[in-house]
C-alpha cells in the first residue's frame, strides 16, 4: 500500500480504514516521508475526532 491508498481512503471518510492501512504498512514504509505524512494526518483525524466526541459529553471542557 502506498500513501496514495491511505490518503483516498482519508479523503473518502474512511479515516479507521485508513488508520489500519497505515499500520499494516508501516514497517515496510517507516523511510518514507509520504507514508509518513498520509500516517500523520489520518492520526490527526483520529485525535479530532476523539477530542470532538469528549469535549460534546457531559462534564466535558468548558
Amino acid at each position: 500500500m502506498t500513501s496514495d491508498t491511505i490518503f483516498k481512503l482519508r479523503k473518502q471518510g474512511r479515516s479507521s480504514e485508513a488508520l489500519d492501512v497505515a499500520r499494516q504498512n508501516y514497517e515496510a514504509n517507516a523511510r518514507d516521508v509520504w507514508f509518513l505524512r498520509a500516517y500523520a494526518w489520518v492520526l490527526y483525524d483520529q485525535m479530532k475526532d476523539v477530542v470532538g466526541r469528549y469535549g460534546n459529553c457531559s462534564g466535558g471542557w468548558q
